[in-house]
């Protein structure tokens, strides 16, 4: 489970920011699933809504999570001589040819775990694991301008410090050689997904795997499916070999040929949905229809979520998601957050993170004040900032000072007028023969 991630110099993300999944002492919603204690001292948080305007810096915040991970699942595949994936911050001319930070801590096979790395694109310049031993942190090991200090309890990292390349990351390569507390630490970042709401399409084939399995997983997705009021009565999976039926009549021979050759004995993996068909003698049947010609992009959506969020919540890991609300009708996106929130849908602890312009989920019914993030751009230098929302200072006109947020006020209400300063700033009226005189 994640506890919290640090980023620094990463697209419009200039300066260090933290965001946590560490609950706050506050006490609302403590008693409805919300808040998790998953160790003697450690609690989370199952749900994490960033909200903000549009260019604030929500999705680098996601994608800054989703780079990290990519870097190292990767890293052990570089060349020697391959530049690193960089994306810095290039409004000025320091930070552009700055190293980039990232750090992250978590919580995975009993124990506390601080991970992170400081690089550029020619090299990791530092790095490092932490492992926490009751309250105090202990080093794993430290990386620090080509040298690597090994902790005692880090074994399997004796004698792999030559064998380490640049641009690659120590903990890759001491994961590929066998090393137990490096697997698992790779193996949770498999596990920290980070997926776009708006290009659902890209993990349909995973839903529609997902239920011809014909498994528990595969029974709890036809339930979650159901569950959604999507219009049809029932789905099929189908799994077949490509062959001249999926491709349009009138394409060219040759074309056809040479893709069927190319893609000999593959599967091809396609949905359709059940819907009743009304006759005019008054009598119905059921019939099984093409699945993206039929349905919505909005349930079309929901099916290609269906298999992320499913495997999400079976095995407790952690799923980060980027315009979670897009396409989706709000109550679809709520039940998706009350889900998470709940004992019973969620019985092992797993988290959503997503960002969203949807107000109907700022409800302090729903979320807790330190499950909502707002992303803010500075007009000056245009970087971003984050803050929960359990931290921010608003002014109390009562009062005549700046308050934290109480847990009594309307967070959609209070959102939209302003109070949070985190929406975008269109106070002017448009006026078209203006716009067109100038």
């Amino acid at each position: 489970m994640l506890l919290s991630f640090t980023v620094e110099n990463f697209r419009s993300i200039k300066n260090s920011l933290t965001f946590s999944m560490t609950p706050t002492s506050y006490k609302e919603l403590e008693d409805s699933g919300n808040i998790r204690e998953i160790a003697n001292g450690v609690k989370i948080t199952t749900v994490a809504a960033i909200y903000g305007a549009n260019s604030s810096g929500k999705s680098n915040v996601i994608r800054a999570m989703g780079a990290m991970r990519r870097i190292i699942l990767t890293s052990i595949k570089l060349n020697a001589s391959e530049d690193l994936p960089t994306d810095p911050f290039i409004l000025d001319d320091n930070s552009s040819t700055k190293s980039t930070t990232f750090d992250v801590k978590f919580f995975s096979n009993q124990r506390t775990y601080r991970y992170g790395f400081t690089y550029n694109s020619k090299e990791i310049i530092k790095e490092w694991l932490y492992e926490t031993a009751k309250v105090k942190e202990r080093i794993l090991f430290l990386r620090d301008e080509g040298s690597i200090t090994i902790g005692k309890k880090f074994e399997e990292g004796e004698g792999k410090i030559e064998l380490t390349v640049k641009n690659r990351l120590f903990l890759s390569l001491v994961a590929q050689l066998n090393g137990r507390i490096s697997k698992q630490i790779i193996e949770w970042f498999q596990h920290f997904n980070n997926i776009s709401g708006l290009d659902n399409e890209n993990f349909r084939e995973f839903s529609i795997d997902q239920l011809l399995k014909k498994d528990t997983e595969s029974k709890v997705a036809m339930s979650f499916l159901k569950q959604m009021d999507l219009g049809f009565s029932d789905l099929k999976p189908i799994e077949q070999n490509l062959d001249e039926s999926f491709f349009p009549p009138d394409m060219p021979i040759k074309l056809k040929e040479s893709i069927l050759k190319q893609h000999a004995n593959e599967k091809v993996l396609f949905l359709e949905s059940k819907h009743k068909i009304h006759r005019n003698d008054g009598t119905t049947i059921e019939k099984f229809f093409q699945f993206d010609d039929m349905e919505s992009d909005g349930t079309l959506k929901i099916f290609d979520l269906s298999g992320p969020l499913i495997n999400t919540l079976l095995h407790g890991y952690t799923l980060v998601v980027d315009e979670l609300d897009a396409k989706l009708h709000p109550l679809l996106t709520r039940r998706i957050v009350k889900i998470f929130n709940s004992t019973k849908g969620n019985p092992n602890n797993a988290q959503l993170i997503f960002a969203a312009h949807d107000t109907n989920l700022l409800d302090i019914n729903l979320l807790r004040r330190d499950q909502i993030w707002l992303t803010k751009k500075n007009k000056d230098d245009e970087t971003t900032s984050l803050e929960q929302l359990s931290e921010i200072l608003v002014y109390d006109k009562e009062k005549g000072e700046e308050k934290k947020v109480r847990n009594d006020r309307i967070f959609e209400k209070d959102y939209l007028n302003g109070d949070y300063k985190a929406i975008p700033d269109i106070t002017e009226d448009f006026d078209l023969t203006k716009a067109m005189q100038e």
